[in-house]
C-alpha cells in the first residue's frame, strides 16, 4: 500500500513544480469597487495586477505598490488621490481632478491612443512619465521632482503626433523633460493666463528635439535648456496685442535648432549659446540684463545665425558675442530695417558678420569691437545700411566697417589700433567725438565725412582716403589722407600734439573761419615741428581764415631760423589768411612769413626787427616776404600784428 500512495506523492509535486514553472504573471483584474467612495483604499500588488475596462470614478485612495500595474482602456475619472510607486499604463482617457503622484522609480504610459487630462488636479513626479498621446493640464499644477522625468516621444510605428498643452497651468522641473516629438504648447485660454508658467529650477533639463512653443505665458529657467538641431523654441502671443509671452533665462539656454521670440521678451541674465538660427520678430525683444544683487556677467555666444527685426538690448555688464566655429556656418548678426539694436554692454565681432538694416546704437558705457579670429578662416566684417550712432566705443582692428547708411559718432571710434582693420564709407559720417585712423587702419570711399563739434577730433595716423569736411573740432595726425580737406572751421594741427607730420595727397582749401596750426619744439621739418605736405597739381592749396603757432618743450626760436611749415608739391597756393596768432620772440627779433617759390613753401623765419619807434615793425610782428605768395602781399600791418599772449602749444 505504502509504494502506490509513495509514487502519487511524487508525481503530484512535479506537477505542482510544473504549475508553478509555467503559470506566467498574475492576471489582471478589474479594480473595484466602482465608483471607489471616499475613505475608501483600493490597493493594488504585484500579484493582483489591476486594470480598468469600464467607465470608473475614483472619491477615494489608490495605492499602486511597487513593480504593480494598473492598465486602462476606458475612461478613469480621479477626484480623489492616486498614489503609484509601480506603472500605469493609459490606452484612453485618464481625467485627475485632485492629486496624482508618480513616486521615485514609477511610471506613466500615455499610449499614443491616450489623453491623459489633467482639469483641476495637480500631478507630481518623481518617478517618469511617458507622453505617446495627448497630455492637456488646465488648472492644476505638474511638477517634476528632481529624480522626476517627463518625456514626449512618437510611439514606434504610430502616425500620432504627441502633444502636451497647460492651457493656465503651472508646470515645474527639476528634474528632466525631454521633448522629442510633437509640440509642447503653454498656452493660457483666460485671464488667469498668468499662471500658464514654465518654470525650471537649478536642477531642472529641458532637452527639444521637436517644438515647445510658449503661446503668451511666461518660461523662466534656472537650469538648462537645451534645443536641439530639430528642435524649436516658440514664443507669441495667441491674439495680436494680448498676452505676448516672456521667457526669463537665469541659467543656460543653448539653441542648436531654431528660437523664434515672435513677440513678448526673451530676458537673459545667464548665459546663451546659439550655433542654429534665433530670431526676433518685430514685436518681439531680446533684453541682456544682471539680475539685481548678481556678481555674474550674462552673455550670449551666436556662432549660427541670430536676426533681429524687434528690439535687443544688451545691458551694462553684459556681452554679445558672435564667433564662428572652425567649421561653417559662418556666425551672422543679422538686423532687419524694422530692427532696433541697444549696446550697453559688450558687442563683439570675431570671424563673423554683421549686417544692419536698421538703427544700431552703442550708449556711453558700450563698445562694439571687431577683431580678428585666429581660429577661424573668416574675416570679421560690419555692413551698415541703417543708422549706426555709436556714443561710447566702436574699435574696428580687424576685418572691414562697410557704411551705405549713416554713421554718427559722438564717442569714440578706432580703426586699425590693434589690426588691420578698414572702414568703407559710401554713405554718410558724421564725427562729433573722437574719430582715430591708427597706423595699421584705413579709411576708404566715395561717401561724405563732416566734423561738426567744437570738441570734435579726427586723428589720421593710418591711410584716410576719403574726402573730409571740417565745420569744426580739430584734424591731426601723421599719417595720410588721400582727397580732398575742406577747413571750414576746425583747426588742422599736422602731426600728433602738433609735432609730425601730416600729408594729404589731394586739396587742402581753407575757408574764412578755418585754421592752420602748427607747434615748433625745434627745427627738424616734420618731426620736432608741425609739417603739412601737400601733394597735388594746379591750385591745390587754398588758405582763408587763420594761421596759428605755438612753442612746445620750452623752445625759443633764434635769429636765422626757418621753418617750413606747409609745402605744395607739384602745385601751387591761392588765398588769403586773414589773422595770426604768433609767440613772442625776443627783443629785437620778429616773425617773417613768406611763399618761397622754389621750394613750394609756405615759410616762417626769424628776423631781426628795427628799434621801436623808428617806424618799422616791432617784435613779434610779420614780415611779408615773396610776392609768388599772391593772397598775403596786400595784408596792412594792422591786421598782422602778432599776440603777444600766445606762446603755449596749439
Amino acid at each position: 500500500m505504502n509504494g502506490p500512495r509513495a509514487y502519487l506523492r511524487v508525481v503530484l509535486s512535479r506537477m505542482l513544480a510544473l504549475l508553478v514553472v509555467f503559470s506566467g504573471p498574475a492576471i489582471a483584474v478589474q479594480i473595484e469597487p466602482n465608483p471607489n467612495p471616499q475613505n475608501n483604499t483600493i490597493t493594488i500588488t504585484p500579484s493582483t495586477p489591476g486594470e480598468n475596462l469600464v467607465p470608473f470614478s475614483n472619491a477615494g485612495i489608490i495605492n499602486i505598490q511597487p513593480s504593480a500595474s494598473l492598465s486602462n482602456a476606458s475612461r478613469f475619472e480621479n477626484a480623489g488621490g492616486v498614489f503609484s510607486a509601480g506603472t500605469i499604463t493609459n490606452a484612453d482617457v485618464f481625467i485627475n481632478n485632485r492629486v496624482f503622484t508618480l513616486q521615485e522609480g514609477s511610471r506613466f504610459n500615455n499610449l499614443a491612443s491616450g489623453l491623459y487630462s489633467g482639469f483641476q488636479g495637480s500631478v507630481g513626479i518623481n518617478g517618469t512619465f511617458v507622453n505617446e498621446g495627448a497630455v492637456t493640464h488646465s488648472l492644476g499644477h505638474i511638477t517634476v521632482g528632481e529624480r522626476g522625468e517627463y518625456i514626449q516621444r512618437q510611439s514606434l510605428g504610430s502616425s500620432v503626433t504627441p502633444t502636451t498643452i497647460t492651457p493656465d497651468a503651472p508646470f515645474t522641473n527639476a528634474g528632466r523633460v525631454h521633448i522629442a516629438a510633437g509640440d509642447f504648447i503653454i498656452d493660457p485660454i483666460s485671464v488667469r493666463g498668468v499662471s500658464a508658467t514654465y518654470d525650471q529650477s537649478s536642477t531642472g533639463t529641458t532637452q527639444i528635439d521637436a517644438r515647445l512653443q510658449n503661446i503668451g505665458g511666461t518660461v523662466r529657467n534656472a537650469g538648462a535648456i537645451t534645443i536641439g538641431a530639430t528642435g524649436e523654441y516658440r514664443q507669441e502671443s495667441p491674439i495680436p496685442g494680448f498676452l505676448p509671452g516672456s521667457t526669463v533665462n537665469t541659467g543656460t539656454f543653448t539653441n542648436t535648432g531654431t528660437t523664434n521670440i515672435v513677440t513678448g521678451g526673451f530676458t537673459n541674465q545667464g548665459s546663451v549659446a546659439n550655433s542654429g538660427t534665433f530670431t526676433v520678430g518685430t514685436a518681439g525683444q531680446y533684453v541682456q540684463e544682471v539680475s539685481s544683487g548678481s556678481s555674474s556677467h550674462p552673455g550670449m555666444n551666436n556662432s549660427g545665425t541670430f536676426t533681429n527685426a524687434g528690439t535687443v538690448r544688451i545691458g551694462e555688464g553684459t556681452s554679445f558675442g558672435n564667433f564662428s566655429n572652425r567649421t561653417p556656418p559662418v556666425a551672422q548678426y543679422i538686423q532687419q530695417a524694422s530692427g532696433t539694436t541697444h549696446i550697453h554692454g559688450t558687442f563683439q565681432v570675431g570671424g563673423a558678420k554683421v549686417e544692419n538694416g536698421g538703427s544700431m546704437t552703442v550708449g556711453s558705457t558700450g563698445t562694439y569691437h571687431q577683431a580678428f579670429n585666429k581660429f577661424v578662416p573668416v574675416v570679421s566684417t560690419t555692413v551698415n545700411s541703417g543708422t549706426f550712432a555709436n556714443a561710447g566705443s566702436t574699435v574696428i582692428n580687424a576685418g572691414t566697417f562697410t557704411n551705405y547708411g549713416a554713421v554718427a559718432n559722438s564717442g569714440t571710434f578706432q580703426v586699425g589700433v590693434v589690426g588691420p582693420g578698414a572702414v568703407i564709407n559710401h554713405g554718410s559720417v558724421v564725427n562729433s567725438g573722437t574719430f582715430e585712423v591708427a597706423a595699421a587702419g584705413q579709411v576708404t570711399g566715395s561717401g561724405s565725412y563732416v566734423q561738426n563739434a567744437a570738441a570734435a577730433q579726427t586723428i589720421v595716423n593710418g591711410t584716410f582716403a576719403h574726402n573730409v569736411t571740417l565745420q569744426a573740432g580739430t584734424l591731426t595726425g601723421t599719417g595720410t589722407i588721400q582727397g580732398t580737406v575742406q577747413n571750414y572751421g576746425g583747426l588742422l594741427l599736422p602731426g600728433n600734439n602738433g609735432l609730425g607730420t601730416l600729408t594729404i595727397k589731394g586739396q587742402y582749401a581753407q575757408g574764412f573761419g578755418g585754421t592752420f596750426g602748427v607747434n615748433l619744439a625745434g627745427l627738424s621739418q616734420g618731426v620736432t615741428y608741425g609739417l603739412l605736405a601737400v601733394q597735388g597739381t594746379g591750385a591745390a592749396v587754398t588758405l582763408g581764415g587763420s594761421l596759428k603757432v605755438g612753442l612746445l618743450n620750452g623752445f625759443s626760436p633764434s635769429l636765422g631760423n626757418t621753418f617750413g611749415v606747409l609745402t605744395c608739391t607739384g602745385c601751387t597756393m591761392s588765398g588769403g589768411l586773414r589773422s595770426l596768432s604768433l609767440p613772442t620772440l625776443a627783443s629785437g627779433l620778429g616773425w617773417s612769413v613768406g611763399f618761397v617759390d622754389g621750394l613750394g613753401t609756405l615759410q616762417l623765419a626769424v628776423v631781426s626787427t628795427p628799434i621801436p619807434g623808428s617806424g618799422a615793425p616791432e617784435p613779434g610782428t610779420l614780415l611779408l616776404v615773396g610776392a609768388g605768395f599772391v593772397g598775403l602781399v596786400g595784408w596792412r600791418r594792422r591786421q598782422i600784428e602778432a599776440s603777444s599772449a600766445r606762446s603755449a602749444a596749439l
